[in-house]
């Protein structure tokens, strides 16, 4: 190859265009064009290549001289050259910018004979009476060598992922398991020892086999659990009911958690969503591996399954899409996560733990099955207050069963002065929250944090009706926000929200009684929900 030219006199312009881009080209331009670090070409009407830079004989491999004059298509594979001219006569007739990541992806064809990826960008150019086109082309070769190794990586990632949960999985079972080959050997000696008996007791015999029987049955399902964490399969997503595939993780994870994990399912209706089985059970018990590792002294483990119908606005306030949704929480009350720890939570092998208890691929492994599944996850936690994990699928129809539909949004109200204030961190969330109750007919004031909302409440008149205020915020919380606000308004509803689970509180972090609203919701269940307390306050004023 010749080597490559140098500096700006190096553009040649040659061909019918050679006076005018002469003239049109001058030398600053030139320069520019000339250290540009994509290929950059011009090319008339014909598809002849009028200019190129030095970067196209770099990623092409001819001098620049042999490519003035030529078609574009001596630069692409055979198997494009028939139908570009085509494609560049429809692009004449109708010139408009293509830029990158709008324009068009495919082959460039080295003077090796070998091709490699590239995107074009596409510009319209006068240039004295002639329109030309400069493409700007970028070489893809790295990238789409990243995007290998990157996937490379998380193939490798969920290999050691599902190998670090089965390493965790034996070690929970492995005592159960003795156990069961305890009652089997126990049993068998003892039928053993019956059927020499005189006389024979046929009734004991048969309770000592049953007994051994469900042992083995037991060891068995150990077993297949095993086999279902070790084999090697790609994501096979099957239209299932959440409810009994979640209720079928519960001897595993009884076994696994130990005495000092309390475990409780609450699982109260079907959900049908698109999973693959044997990885919704692995992120199952990821989830609860952490949440044991984050509880050394024990705690309560809570798996639960609901479904949440969101509109559009009520879905875009929570970064989801409308639509249906069946909702997998796992909660705990363990230590929580800080704001620095939760914003890495999800990267492959960050973790809080030493090396020989983790290497950081489980949750990343959990939020790659859901995004496979067509959902989304988030996690609430704060030092303190324990964790929440919330796996979002879309909801699909029982087998057989009509398309889901999503529940009407409740009609506005008329002829309402009630005053609800809104106290709400994320930006979003409360401007869905503040104009829904608006729609509604109340009358709403909203703050960014607890702080601003004491100063809110101390300059206005008449008083609060009703406060509805997240949970968890910076500074002050929402429950020091409500008790400070019911020391000047003793009647004043406060209606909690947060992305935690209701159930989880219900078990102890807030009181029995207390108002609750669990993120995220659908406009028609947030209007209903301050319905229903305002309601209940107007009964139970007096006169």
């Amino acid at each position: 190859m010749n080597p490559p030219s140098q500096g700006p006199e190096s553009l040649p312009a040659q061909g019918k265009f050679s006076s005018p881009l002469a003239s049109a080209v001058n030398a600053q331009y030139r320069a520019i064009f000339a250290a540009a670090l994509d290929a950059m070409l011009v090319v008339d009407r014909s598809g002849e290549i009028v200019i190129a830079n030095d970067e196209t004989e770099r990623m092409f491999g001819h001098p620049v001289a042999e490519l003035v004059g030529r078609k574009i298509e001596f630069l692409l594979p055979e198997r494009y050259r028939d139908a570009h001219p085509g494609q560049r006569d429809r692009y004449f007739s109708r010139p408009v910018p293509r830029p990158m990541g709008v324009g068009m992806q495919l082959k460039g064809l080295h003077a090796k004979g070998e091709e490699f990826p590239l995107e074009i960008s596409l510009s319209p150019v006068e240039l004295g009476e002639e329109l030309v086109v400069l493409a700007t082309i970028r070489d893809l070769s790295e990238r789409d060598d990243l995007r290998r190794k990157l996937a490379q990586r998380e193939r490798a990632s969920l290999r050691a992922s599902k190998l670090e949960a089965i390493g965790q999985l034996a070690g929970g079972i492995a005592h159960d398991f003795n156990n069961m080959l305890a009652v089997i050997i126990g049993f068998t000696e003892r039928a053993q020892d019956l059927a020499y008996d005189q006389p024979f007791d046929r009734k004991q015999l048969l309770e000592s086999l049953d007994h051994v029987l469900k042992a083995a049955e037991r060891s068995s399902d150990l077993c297949r659990r095993i086999l279902s964490f070790s084999r090697r399969q790609v994501f096979d997503p099957q239209v299932l009911d959440l409810k009994a595939l979640v209720a079928d993780t519960e001897p595993m994870l009884s076994r696994v958690l130990g005495e000092q994990v309390d475990l409780t399912y609450v699982l109260p209706r079907q959900a049908y969503a698109l999973v693959d089985p044997a990885q919704l059970e692995q992120a199952v018990l990821n989830l609860a591996l952490n949440a044991r590792d984050a509880m050394p002294q024990g705690g309560k483990l809570l798996i639960e399954l609901k479904t949440v119908d969101l509109d559009e606005e009520g879905a875009r306030a929570h970064h989801l899409e409308q639509g249906s949704y069946a909702v997998l929480a796992v909660s705990d009350t363990g230590a929580g996560m800080d704001a620095v720890t939760l914003k890495q939570v999800f990267e492959p092998f960050f973790t809080t733990k030493s090396a020989a208890r983790g290497t950081g691929l489980g949750l990343s492994m959990v939020k790659g099955l859901v995004k496979q599944s067509g959902g989304h996850i988030y996690v609430y936690s704060e030092p303190g207050l324990g964790t929440t994990f919330k796996l979002y699928f879309p909801r699909q129809p029982e087998p057989g069963a009509e398309a889901l539909t999503l529940l009407p949004l409740a009609q506005p109200r008329r002829d309402n002065h009630e005053m609800v204030l809104v106290v709400e961190d994320e930006a979003l969330l409360s401007a869905m929250v503040t104009k829904t109750l608006e729609r509604a007919g109340f009358t709403v004031l909203s703050a960014p944090s607890a702080e601003a909302a004491l100063e809110l409440v101390a300059a206005i008149d008449p008083p609060l009706d009703l406060v509805l205020t997240d949970l968890v915020m910076p500074g002050m919380n929402g429950r020091d926000l409500a008790a400070c606000l019911r020391k000047q308004h003793p009647r004043l509803e406060v209606l909690f929200m947060s992305g935690y689970s209701d159930n989880l509180f219900a078990q102890g972090e807030l009181r029995r009684g207390v108002n609750f609203l669990e993120k995220p919701m659908s406009a028609a269940v947030l209007v209903a929900q301050v319905q229903q307390l305002l309601d209940r306050r107007a009964r139970n004023t007096p006169g």
